[in-house]
């Protein structure tokens, strides 16, 4: 994941779409957006072989509903309040 990210951001430095000073922060998110994106897609394979798809999708949108909801309450009183 770490080379698919490096190749990420050295291009889009190459391409002058970011400043080489930002360098870290946008392999940090290619990283953590190829992890979940790899997560997904495994995810989504199992629930299929196992005939559980509609299960697999109600999971995720709960999952991600809480898991932002958390992470905006968490962000608000520490950050804002």
């Amino acid at each position: 994941m770490r080379k698919v990210a490096k190749l990420l951001t050295d291009y889009v430095i190459k391409k002058s779409m970011v400043d080489e000073a930002d360098r870290e922060v946008y392999e940090y998110g290619f990283v953590i957006t190829l992890e979940v994106g790899l997560f997904l897609v495994a995810s989504l394979f199992i629930a299929l072989k196992l005939d559980m798809v509609l299960e697999g999708i109600f999971f995720f949108v709960i999952f991600f509903f809480f898991v932002y909801c958390v992470v905006g309450f968490w962000f608000y009183f520490y950050f804002l309040a």
